[in-house]
């Protein structure tokens, strides 16, 4: 990933009414979830763990963690010309 991208919903919870997933991010400072899309913020690593602690009809599911490298945006430099001669 690269500053910017997103990863729309890579986890879902399996039977879908059994609850919400809840998530924790190891570092804020690369990646946010924003609307169950995890949004690349900054360079550098990341994990996004979900969890579901079960409910009273549903068990609680093994915790998964996802990781995430995100690079920053290439740039370069363009100049029109090598060298100017002043006089």
């Amino acid at each position: 990933m690269v500053v910017g991208d997103e990863v729309g919903a890579p986890a879902s919870l399996i039977p879908s009414d059994a609850g919400d997933l809840t998530y924790v991010i190891s570092n804020e400072e690369v990646v946010k979830i924003v609307n169950a899309t995890i949004v690349a913020v900054g360079a550098g690593s990341a994990t996004v763990t979900y969890s579901f602690a079960g409910n009273d009809a549903y068990a609680a599911a093994e915790s998964k963690t996802i990781a995430v490298t995100v690079s920053a945006i290439e740039t370069a430099i363009n100049v029109s010309k090598a060298s100017y001669e002043m006089n």
